[in-house]
């Protein structure tokens, strides 16, 4: 490599290092003094139910994490194990009765078990005003109602003193 080359390399070399730094201090500028970036917890999904009326993984990861940041109790250092256990859909009593069962892990970003909840939520329809399209909104309905219901008993949990 003769003299010329050497000396575009170089300064091909520094005009990275110059972009590089220049979009790493843009960044670091972005966040406040003091504040680091929270990571979203992580959220695992799994459906033990079975049937027209469960619901999939992605839509049970986005009501659970919507109820979540609601709740304000993600730190972002956890990891919840979320399952549906059950969730079915029947006729009682002239009702379209939509309900579910979900179980809820916390553990640390190492796998140390920290708390585990569940809850159950039911959604009701009179049978002349239910109509099967309506079933998906249900169904979000009874996984936001079960999702908070689970919050809301791990954060009684949590405020139990121990001696």
């Amino acid at each position: 490599m003769d003299a010329a080359e050497s000396l575009g390399m170089r300064t091909r070399w520094r005009s990275l290092g110059i972009a590089l730094g220049l979009a790493f201090g843009l960044a670091l500028a972005a966040q406040p003094v003091g504040a680091a970036a929270t990571p979203a917890p992580a959220v695992h999904v799994a459906i033990a139910a079975s049937g027209g009326s469960a619901p999939d993984a992605d839509t049970v990861r986005r009501v659970f994490l919507t109820e979540l940041s609601a709740s304000h109790r993600a730190t972002g250092n956890e990891q919840y194990d979320v399952s549906i256990v059950t969730s079915h859909i029947e006729t009682v009593r002239g009702m379209v009765e939509l309900t579910m069962t979900m179980h809820v892990v916390v553990s640390d970003r190492e796998g140390k078990l920290h708390q585990f909840g569940s809850g159950t939520a039911k959604v009701q329809v009179p049978c002349h005003r239910y109509h099967a399209s309506q079933l998906p909104a249900l169904r979000e309905q009874a996984l936001s109602e079960t999702a908070s219901s689970v919050l809301d008993s791990l954060g009684a949990q949590r405020r139990v003193p121990t001696s």
